[in-house]
């Protein structure tokens, strides 16, 4: 009996449930579609490090999956106790008519059991579906050959969807029969009636707020894309800015509900043009719960809005930088970390030395880097002369007597800036062992007078603090030269790079400079000759075993005192001194990378962002539409009064828009500055790519959000519709 008349109930009120079963729908299939992910690329012929990126990525969702079902549950949760709400009246009459509360819990129970079973079986064949374009985004992101695809069906994907999604509709059930538990008929017959108070409805107190708020929140947009502040300082100091952004919107909303209200009312003319009083004094009304849930919406929404645009942008960044960063086929460095640091450095074994033990360790380790790197490696693998069809050796000397703090001059470089590189040593180059290597990679050379100098650089922080050295004709005072600056901007460039624009700053000069200064960097970058059948994988694979790499810390500088001691031990098994790490770079692996960072950006960001999005949107038109509930009594009177239903939809779809419009108004804003913040890092790695990842987010927004906002209009139409009354 229970069991037909939740069937009748669902199916009397299918128009009631659209919201929800669309949220529903999309939760579904979008958790689906991105725990696919593995499954979908395993179809995919991919070379083993991209294999392992997918791999990365597949398990990196899974993680977002856990944060992604707790916000669809709270969101889940947050919808049943709308669509409780709208049935008070039909509870009330269960309960005057004798119905137990546990008879009504058990009738939530079969109509959520109904509604969970049919969103969970569309929203499945939908991801099915919808994740088969999965495989070519991938294919197409990695480059991959699709000439073997196949119709993909991800079994963990799909029982780990029932498995979550079970849950979380035990968990609705759970609090609904909590909820049926507290109910009251008096409360389920008078809670429509219920309006929220205004507190501190002064409106000289609210104009002070929103005068304040408006400003801290300026200052601190102003703050976080102020040139004069170092990014390093911003970076540092930006949890302020984000505490002020946050407690400056939820003021911002307090205010302004009371003085735009203050404001219509004095507005004769326009406050009672047709039903503007009425729309107006129904958000009044709700002032208080407005304020808190279009303040968070807001900030959901500029959660949206960044994380959107700025995947998209580091995407199309990628892109653009990929060619500048991979100019031949392969580069190699050697790093001798005493040379650089010193025993200051903060490497473990290399601090704990004494002075007779540095030295006796830097000879020692620059005997070993004053030995030839392709000599070193054809010794070890003869076979790779004939791969290599090209190469340039050169070295980076360093003097860790000779800092950026000495040559820079006084207000260059202010807070974090200046306390991480004061102290840093200046690399030097040879100009003569530069222009070999710009031949190689076909840029600009560089051309010096003996007493001349310049900046080699590409990371765009460092660099802009360099060109005001150079436009500043700083004089560089070393032993007994003194250099002056060759031109007025920073040559952009590197002598080996990871794949993003990281180069801090390398002093090339003249040839005479260089006697006895420890050889800090020795790099080899080399072309491969692939007219054979060899391919540029197995030369990559020969390179990597010909040098020993297995197991070697790149970042020993950054490593626990284990990693350290673990780097020296893999150096000492590769006949290098400790202290000595070598880095090895591939156009191939970089390009690799790049594209592993490209779809992590894209899946994680569009993942997250999406899930942002629908909650936002589902939370407003769910309270809309619980409001409309609540005033159908309200549109009746007027309809009474002589309304039209024109007037009446009107002044609906003002309300709503305006709840709609205003937290989207204020995420925007905060989207903008936070962009352009975040965009300022990304241009310091490399050129950004915001003006193509605007009509995608723009896109997004408008399907999604605009597309709650009509269902949610059209709904609450239907609940305030005469129709609706009568059948009411």
């Amino acid at each position: 009996m229970l069991f037909k008349l939740s069937f009748r109930n669902i199916t009397r009120s299918i128009k009631d449930y659209a919201i929800y079963f669309f949220t529903l729908v999309l939760g579904v299939t979008l958790f689906y579609v991105f725990n696919s992910v593995g499954s979908q690329a395993a179809v995919l012929e991919l070379n083993n490090s991209r294999k392992l990126i997918v791999d990365l990525l597949a398990k990196i969702l899974s993680g977002m999956s856990i944060l992604v079902v707790f916000i669809l549950g709270a969101l889940i949760i947050y919808a049943s106790r709308f669509l409780i709400k709208r049935r008070n009246k039909e509870f009330a009459i269960y309960l005057t008519l004798g119905m137990s509360k546990r008879k009504i819990s058990r009738l939530l129970f079969f109509e959520t059991l109904m509604i969970g079973v049919i969103s969970l079986g569309v929203g499945l064949l939908l991801g099915i579906g919808v994740s088969q374009l999965i495989s070519v985004l991938i294919a197409k992101l990695f480059e991959a050959n699709m000439d073997k695809f196949t119709f993909v069906f991800s079994e963990k994907a799909f029982f780990d969807t029932i498995l979550y999604f079970g849950l979380i509709y035990l968990i609705v059930i759970f609090f609904n029969t909590i909820i049926v538990g507290r109910l009251k008929i008096i409360e389920l017959l008078q809670g429509s009636k219920k309006s929220e108070k205004a507190f501190l409805k002064n409106p000289l107190l609210r104009a002070i707020v929103f005068i304040v708020s408006a400003s801290v929140l300026g200052y601190a947009y102003w703050w976080v894309n102020n040139d004069k502040v170092s990014l390093m300082d911003r970076v540092y100091n930006l949890l302020w800015p984000v505490i002020a952004g946050v407690v400056t919107t939820f003021l911002i909303f307090w205010s302004l509900s009371g003085l735009i209200m203050e404001i219509v009312t004095r507005s004769k003319k326009f406050y009672f043009k047709g039903l503007n009083s009425f729309v107006f004094r129904q958000i009044s009304s709700k002032v208080n719960t407005a304020v808190v849930s279009m303040s968070l919406i807001s900030l959901l929404l500029f959660l949206t809005i960044s994380i959107l645009s700025l995947c998209f942008s580091i995407n199309e960044s990628m892109k653009r930088e990929l060619a500048y960063n991979t100019p031949v086929d392969a580069m190699t460095e050697l790093t001798d970390y005493l040379a650089v640091y010193g025993s200051n450095s903060s490497v473990g074994y290399l601090s704990q030395m004494s002075k007779d033990q540095e030295k006796a360790a830097l000879a020692t380790s620059q005997a070993y880097m004053k030995k030839s790197l392709y000599q070193n490696l054809i010794d070890r693998n003869p076979d790779l002369a004939k791969d290599i069809k090209d190469h340039v050796e050169l070295n980076v000397y360093a003097d860790s007597k000779f800092t950026y703090g000495q040559i820079l001059p006084s207000g260059v470089m202010t807070g974090t800036a200046e306390a991480f590189m004061s102290k840093t040593t200046v690399p030097m180059v040879r100009v003569s062992d530069y222009n070999k290597l710009a031949k190689l990679y076909h840029r600009d050379e560089i051309h010096l007078k003996d007493d001349q100098y310049q900046f080699l650089a590409d990371f765009k922080t460092m660099a802009e603090i360099l060109d005001k050295t150079l436009v500043g004709n700083t004089q560089i005072k070393y032993r007994n030269f003194t250099l002056n600056p060759v031109a007025k901007k920073h040559q952009e460039g590197f002598i080996t790079s990871s794949g993003f624009k990281s180069n801090t700053g390398i002093l090339v000069v003249p040839d005479n400079v260089i006697t006895d200064q420890p050889i800090g960097t020795q790099a080899m970058l080399m072309n491969y000759n692939l007219s054979g059948t060899r391919t540029a994988e197995q030369i990559d694979d020969d390179l990597r075993k010909a040098f020993d790499l297995g197991g070697l810390s790149v970042n020993a500088v950054n490593s626990s005192e284990e990693d350290t001691q673990k780097a020296g031990s893999s150096a000492k098994q590769a006949d290098r001194p400790s202290g000595v790490a070598i880095n090895f770079y591939t156009k191939l692996l970089v390009k690799s990378g790049m594209v592993g960072m490209q779809a992590i950006a894209t899946f994680v960001g569009f993942y997250l962002g999406t899930i942002f999005l629908i909650s936002s949107a589902a939370i407003l038109a769910l309270k809309q539409l619980s409001e409309s509930s609540d005033n159908i009594e309200k549109y009746a009177a007027l309809r009474r009064l002589g309304a039209s239903n024109k007037m009446l939809n009107r002044a609906l779809f003002v309300q709503i828009a305006i709840f709609f419009i205003a937290p989207l108004l204020i995420g925007i804003i905060h989207s903008i500055f936070g962009i352009m913040f975040a965009s300022s890092i990304i241009e310091s790695f490399g050129s950004d790519g915001l003006l193509a990842s605007i009509p995608m987010t723009v896109s997004m927004i408008v399907l999604i959000y605009g597309g709650y906002f009509l269902l949610t209009y059209i709904s609450s139409k239907r609940i305030i519709s005469e129709k609706q009354l009568r059948r009411d």
